[in-house]
């Protein structure tokens, strides 16, 4: 990218579609054989690792004690879950820095902070076209978990995923 596309609002734009393009690209090859095969661990780790280099946003992955049995679908609809967060932190957030627990409690399977701009939560949910927030709820509750979306404008955004009881 040149000197001008960055320090142009338009051009910035043009960079982050770009990249969000490319981690679409690499994570559509990310499947249920890939995880099955290098675990969902792995796997996480290794989008943390593209996701930064792709963004230069900082992302901090921290891994509790395993206390969720999770199986391949499962496994695979986290890791979708985890890439959707990831995707729009990169898009919309402007945040600098990510952190991501995994297996944090035995009732908190994954819990995605970060320090961007933030939004409000009832608005966006309750738009039509923003679907990916949506998403992410009935993704949760696929596994048997629920999806708490915690935000406010200037303080950034917590997502967290609990067992449902």
């Amino acid at each position: 990218a040149s000197v001008s596309a960055i320090t142009n609002p338009v051009g910035v734009r043009g960079i982050i579609e770009e990249i969000i393009d490319e981690v679409k690209r690499i994570s559509r090859g990310m499947n249920a054989d890939y995880l099955s095969k290098s675990g969902l661990v792995d796997a996480i780790n290794n989008e943390v690792l593209r996701m930064q280099k792709a963004s230069g946003i900082k992302v901090s992955l921290f891994i509790g004690e395993k206390a969720h049995p999770i199986d391949g679908k499962h496994s695979l609809v986290l890791f979708r879950i985890l890439q959707e967060v990831l995707n729009n932190a990169l898009k919309h957030s402007k945040a600098t820095d990510i952190s991501i627990h995994l297996f944090e409690s035995p009732t908190t399977l994954l819990r995605i902070t970060d320090n961007g701009q933030g939004f409000n939560v009832a608005e966006k949910l309750s738009i039509p076209k923003g679907m990916g927030l949506q998403n992410l709820k009935k993704r949760a509750g696929m596994i048997g978990y629920n999806c708490q979306i915690i935000s406010a404008l200037q303080q950034g955004t917590e997502y967290i995923f609990n067992k449902i009881n």
